[in-house]
Formats: C-alpha cells, sequence, structure tokens
C-alpha cells in the first residue's frame, strides 16, 4: 500500500478522511492497488463506459466534462486529493461511467478493480456512510454550479470563471490567468469567438489588463466583476 505521507500537498483533514475511508479495507485489496502517474490532459474515464476500475486520486487536478453542451465541451466540476473517482456508481449500482474525467495537471492516481472495490465497501458501513456524504455534497455542487451557468450568459460566465481563478491563485493583489482561449472556452461552455469578443470588451472596459497575451486582473477589476455578478444574481 502506498504511503500517503508522500504526498505533502494533500491536507492534512485530507488525509485524514482518506485513512477513515479504507481503515476496514481488505488487506489484499489495498496490497493491489496500483499506483499510475498520469500526464496532464489525459482521459482516464470516458462517459458510458463500464465501470471497471475506480481510480484514487492522491495528487494533482482533474476536471469533469460535459461534451452535450450545444457541442461545446463544458468544464463543470474539478477534483482534487483525496478522491474517489467512480466510487459513485458502484454505490448507485450504475454500470457505466456517468462523467468523463481529464487529468488537468500531471496526476497520481492509485488504481482498484471494481469488483474488489464493490465487493468491499457494499458490505463496510462507515466506507459506505463516507462515500454517500461525498456524493451529497458532489450532487449538491453540481447542481449549483449547472444552475448558476444556466442563469448566466456569454460574458457573465468568463466573468465568474475569472473570479474564481482570481479567487484561487491570485498574489499581491494580482492574478496572471495561465489559460488559453480554447480552456476558457471549455471551463465555460461558450464559443471561442465569444470568449475574443468578450475579452476585447472587457479590456475596453479597464475590466482586465494584457501581459504577453495573457489576461491580468488586479484586485480593484476583481471586485468590480463581483459587484457585477452579485447583482446580476440577486
Amino acid at each position: 500500500m502506498i504511503n500517503i505521507d508522500n504526498f505533502p500537498n494533500i491536507p492534512k483533514e485530507n488525509k485524514e478522511y482518506f485513512l477513515n475511508y479504507i481503515k476496514t479495507a481488505p488487506e489484499n485489496m489495498l496490497k493491489n492497488l496500483k499506483v499510475k502517474k498520469l500526464p496532464k490532459d489525459t482521459i482516464f474515464i470516458r462517459e458510458n463506459e463500464s465501470v471497471d476500475n475506480i481510480y484514487i486520486l492522491l495528487d494533482g487536478v482533474v476536471r469533469a466534462v460535459d461534451y452535450r453542451m450545444h457541442g461545446i465541451s463544458y468544464e463543470f466540476m474539478r477534483f482534487y486529493p483525496v478522491k474517489m473517482l467512480g466510487a459513485m456508481e458502484i454505490v448507485l449500482d450504475i454500470e457505466k461511467y456517468c462523467t468523463t474525467l481529464i487529468t488537468e495537471t500531471s496526476c497520481t492516481i492509485l488504481v482498484c478493480p471494481a469488483k474488489e472495490f464493490s465487493n468491499w465497501i457494499l458490505n463496510d458501513l462507515n466506507a459506505i456512510k463516507m462515500e454517500m456524504k461525498t456524493i451529497g455534497t458532489y450532487l449538491l455542487e453540481e447542481d449549483r454550479q449547472n444552475r448558476l451557468f444556466l442563469f448566466l450568459q456569454g460574458r457573465d460566465r468568463l466573468f465568474v470563471l475569472l473570479m474564481q481563478y482570481y479567487e484561487k491563485y491570485s498574489k499581491n493583489d494580482r492574478c496572471l490567468v495561465k489559460l488559453t482561449r480554447l480552456e476558457l472556452s471549455d471551463r465555460t461552455g461558450i464559443s471561442i469567438r465569444t470568449i475574443n469578443r468578450s475579452i476585447r470588451k472587457m479590456q475596453e472596459e479597464g475590466l482586465i489588463n494584457k501581459e504577453n497575451s495573457k489576461i491580468l486582473i488586479t484586485k480593484k477589476q476583481y471586485e468590480k466583476m463581483l459587484n457585477y455578478i452579485s447583482e446580476k444574481i440577486d
């Protein structure tokens, strides 16, 4: 079994959650977990394919993508360590994966055969209670994200994405957005043409700056976007 302490980027509470989750798992199952390192932009779960494996995310970021949004891929959720990917389908007795998952960064995962995982978790009250709580949180967040993006249109979706990016990555009251136009399109579900048009308009209005072709957001600009979106939602 891999030593989770070898992954310093995992928050302490997440490590404790994982160890509590697997504390009664069969020793043979834990010993047979296979470690895989996946490069960025690897699709390792495809929607509607048979649930053959459960993937335990230990390092990196994974994004969930829906390709049915008017022919445009729409990224609606991100997962961070430690996360059991595919466990929801097992617990809910779904034979095919519900979502396509892609690595957003290079990732380290543990791979467990679905049959072994199912034999354990469906007979372990502690683990299944923890997984059901996780599923509930996931479904509520998915619904919230979908409602928000259905309500907002075009540029407003881009506002929300840039605000979220600023909240996560800003330093010294500024944030350089290291996302391509295609990535912005994927994350908002709007076309690259609309992305380009929105960026030009936002720059004209002083809501963003440009630095070496990248979007630069200051704290003041973030606050302007926040006020604008707050008025829309309220």
